[in-house]
């Protein structure tokens, strides 16, 4: 049995982000507009030939709202501690007390290393596969991200690699080799955290109980629950046809069984009925997914 794609997304509950200003050599992350203009326009008309040719797809997302709650949890949780990080540094400077790059370890092995003003640098030893995290970096691998930022805020890229990390996610044992990026929209600060979409790209082997899962490029964008600048307790897939065109699948966090299809043609509502996904235009126009449920 394949577990549900949404193990593949505790490996993003590890980020965070950093806040400073003025390193003339600060990295500079990937390009990830393509991914967002994609996103924001889908390609392909829906219609009966589309929905049965993306019957599979939907049904290997269907689970992905499992953790979805916690993920954007946890995401929020780790951009307001190095917030405060940053806060607490830049009270340090007004106190006169410039100089070395300040490195901060807690329980679990996340270290931040605020780099002067312009980039944060936050690693991570990953969990492990046993019941109780453990702070062993040789036996269960490490997160490593990079942010930048201006006084606007964090810069909308944060990006990092995945060494060997393995993570106990839902009774699955996950591991993860490879890279990641987050995208969180305009630059980012304390005011708008939890307003705004996060698109994840996960570029990376992924293995779930000793079995790799085929593909890479794996990415979806969640609206926390809270959002004012997107359809709020949302997660949105992206799914791209045979032919390259594209539509997205937006699933609802609390509801699962609600599901709309964004596709050129318009917004489709959809409902289910026993094993199949019933969706309509405002047209009148419908069409099935069929066989997506168990």
């Amino acid at each position: 049995m394949s577990p549900p794609r949404s193990l593949l997304l505790s490996s993003a509950t590890l980020l965070a982000s950093a806040c400073g200003s003025d390193l003339p050599d600060k990295p500079v992350g990937p390009d990830m507009d393509a991914l967002v203009a994609a996103y924001d326009s889908p390609t392909a008309a829906l219609d009966q030939t589309v929905a049965d040719e993306l019957a599979v797809q939907l049904r290997d997302h269907l689970g992905i709202t499992d953790s979805l709650a916690a993920v954007e949890e946890e995401v929020r949780s780790l951009l307001e501690d190095v917030f405060e990080e940053e806060e607490a540094a830049a009270s340090t400077r007004r106190r006169g007390e410039e100089g070395e790059a300040e490195d901060q370890e807690d329980e679990v092995g996340r270290q931040i290393t605020l780099e002067g003003d312009g980039f944060a640098i936050i690693e991570r030893v990953c969990a492990g596969w046993g019941p109780e995290p453990t702070v062993d970096e040789d036996a269960n691998g490490s997160l490593r991200l990079t942010a930048t930022f201006t006084e606007a805020g964090i810069d909308p890229v944060i990006w990092g690699e995945l060494d060997g990390c393995r993570e106990l996610i839902e009774g699955f044992q996950v591991r993860a080799d490879g890279g990641i990026n987050v995208h969180t929209g305009a630059p980012l600060s304390l005011s708008r955290l939890g307003e705004t979409p996060l698109l994840f790209q996960l570029l990376a082997e992924i293995e779930v109980d000793g079995e790799e899962l085929p593909g890479q490029d794996l990415d979806f964008r969640l609206c926390p629950p809270g959002a004012a600048e997107c359809r709020p307790g949302t997660v949105e897939a992206m799914v791209e046809r045979a032919d390259g065109t594209h539509l997205n699948f937006l699933f609802d966090i609390e509801s699962p069984d609600q599901l709309s299809v964004l596709a050129a043609n318009g917004e489709w509502a959809c409902a289910f009925d026993s094993a199949d996904a019933s969706c309509s235009d405002p047209s009148g126009a419908s069409v099935s997914f069929r066989e997506v449920l168990p």
